[in-house]
């Protein structure tokens, strides 16, 4: 259980320790990555990659996988969403939730360049050039100039351009996301010009050391494009969620996946190899199905795993009818699942369906749990309420809570919800009374009650916490150093949202679950793994 990984500082899993008749094991190992989005490789050789989840960005050794941090989570780029280098070494970034892009010296000092880029999402460079794109409709090509030059505009009313490169003709290439197009325009302006249509979902292109242009699909196909004809060749079918590439200067090309966090390399043939392994970027909310099978609200995705571990993503944003952004899931009592979303929907969703909103606009919408006639419980943590979601309507349980983040029935038909703006764990009984259950908690999240056993997360307390619903047991605590929330040290910053696609913020949220056989399923948001402590037979 030596497990290590560098998302937000660095979590140590083998640090974890449980109360003397307890065990745990890992269900799914940690993450190397909080997902992966633009990438590049550095003046060193080796491969940069842009984590906007976690506002972090990774330094990655291509020849084994080796991941070191270059900037973490507390350090001043914000939800980075690409990165380039110009000939001297400075890192240029573009801070999507921000709407700006920032330059990174060798020496590691970090200056904002420019502060008015609304959704600045693709960055390349030219020699000591910079080159960004905004990803909105009626977006803007620009040029920018580190030496405080006024940027320049190249083109305007751009729909959609995402990661964009600069191609052997003098002309930067990029795709229209949305009408599955590639288009170019010269680097010092002109009309831009379409190269080629008919592709799902392009979110980036690069060019070979030998100048073929590359186009990746968020469906998961990395294409060869011809740009005189248009015509397009499939070089590697990967799963979904591709979202950048890069070429190594031997021609080795890696893909870089958004949903999963893992970096992949491809030979010319088509050959995919394994860099940096798949894994969760929450995990965030989550729940055990009937059958043991255990689900995942992961930001753009949701994940089911079975006994392998192994995550199966059903559907993401790029699928139609998909909810949106996740935050919280849960399954109801006939088996349906019910998934939250960042800007506070809630939705009933199968995959190949359209999501059926049962709520929208909830504030601060937190963890969701499901009652057995078939109701939903759910935390509005910035309006301070308890709310029951059904297909009539929404209805307040309560009101006046500090911050609500998980909830969990009970057996009787009450509600356990952790306050985590006051660090208490109360008891909401049916009867409309309520009592405090705990408290003295640091940020409590995540809830889950099984007969007259409670369990909550202290996320910033880094333990597991055991609560008997009758009193009767004393109250304890199970399991410390689990690695959720920012490592020790390491400070936390929240994610903006996407402006015009998913605003935020985007609120942290550390969740458990009850499995059938008793074990509490932990989501180690901290690690992006999970783990299960169980009482010892």
């Amino acid at each position: 259980m030596n497990e290590f990984t560098t998302r937000y500082g660095g979590h140590i899993v083998s640090q974890l320790k449980v109360a003397r008749g307890w065990s745990w094991r890992q269900v799914v190992p940690p993450s190397s990555l909080v997902g992966a989005n633009g990438l590049v490789f550095g003046p060193d050789g080796d491969i940069y990659v842009a984590e906007g989840h976690g506002s972090e960005i990774s330094a990655i050794d291509s020849r084994d996988g080796t991941v070191r941090n270059i900037s973490r989570s507390d350090d001043p780029i914000e939800c980075p969403d690409d990165l380039a280098f110009d000939a001297v070494g400075t890192m240029y970034v573009t801070e999507f939730a921000l709407g700006r892009v920032s330059m990174r010296h060798p020496d590691g000092e970090v200056r904002v360049l420019d502060a008015d880029v609304p959704s600045a999402n693709g960055v390349t460079t030219h020699g000591n050039r910079v080159f960004v794109d905004e990803f909105r409709p009626l977006g803007r090509i620009m040029e920018l100039y580190p030496d405080g030059r006024e940027r320049r505009i190249i083109a305007e009313g751009v729909d959609w351009p995402n990661g964009l490169a600069v191609g052997p003709d003098f002309h930067l290439y990029y795709p229209s996301v949305f009408a599955g197009e590639v288009w170019r325009v010269g680097i010092d302006g002109g009309s831009p010009e379409r190269v080629a249509s008919g592709l799902t979902a392009p979110t980036a292109v690069k060019f070979s050391p030998q100048g073929e242009l590359y186009a990746s699909l968020a469906g998961g196909e990395v294409v060869r494009v011809d740009p005189m004809s248009g015509s397009t060749a499939v070089v590697a079918t990967l799963p979904k969620g591709t979202d950048n590439l890069a070429f190594r200067s031997d021609g080795r090309l890696f893909v870089s996946n958004q949903l999963n966090g893992s970096i992949t390399g491809v030979d010319r043939d088509g050959t995919a190899t394994t860099l940096v392994r798949p894994g969760l970027v929450g995990p965030f909310g989550i729940d055990v199905a009937a059958d043991g099978n255990i689900c995942v609200a992961d930001a753009l995705s949701y994940a089911i795993l079975n006994h392998t571990g192994v995550p199966d993503r059903p559907a993401s944003v790029s699928t139609p009818g998909f909810p949106g952004v996740l935050r919280s899931v849960t399954y109801l009592a006939d088996g349906r699942l019910a998934l939250g979303t960042t800007t506070g929907g809630i939705a009933l969703y199968s995959p190949g369906s359209e999501a059926q909103f049962l709520a929208t606009e909830i504030k601060g919408l937190m963890g969701i749990t499901s009652t057995p006639d078939g109701a939903i419980i759910a935390a509005a943590s910035l309006s301070g309420e308890i709310l029951r979601v059904d297909e009539t309507g929404v209805a307040v349980l309560a009101t006046g809570l500090e911050q609500p983040m998980g909830v969990a029935v009970t057996g009787q038909g009450g509600v356990i919800a952790a306050e985590s703006g006051s660090g208490r764990l109360r008891h909401l009984s049916p009867d409309g009374t309520s009592k405090v259950l705990l408290e003295g908690l640091s940020e409590p999240h995540g809830v889950a009650v099984s007969g007259d056993d409670v369990y909550v997360i202290d996320r910033r307390g880094r333990a597991l916490h055991y609560v008997s619903l009758s009193g009767r047991i004393p109250s304890s605590v199970i399991a410390t150093d689990l690695p959720v929330g920012p490592a020790p040290g390491v400070g936390e910053t929240l994610v903006a949202g996407l402006p015009g696609l998913a605003p935020g913020p985007w609120l942290p949220f550390a969740d458990l679950a009850i499995a059938p056989d008793g074990s509490v399923v932990v989501g180690c948001d901290g690690s992006g793994g999970i783990i299960a402590v169980k009482r010892d037979q």
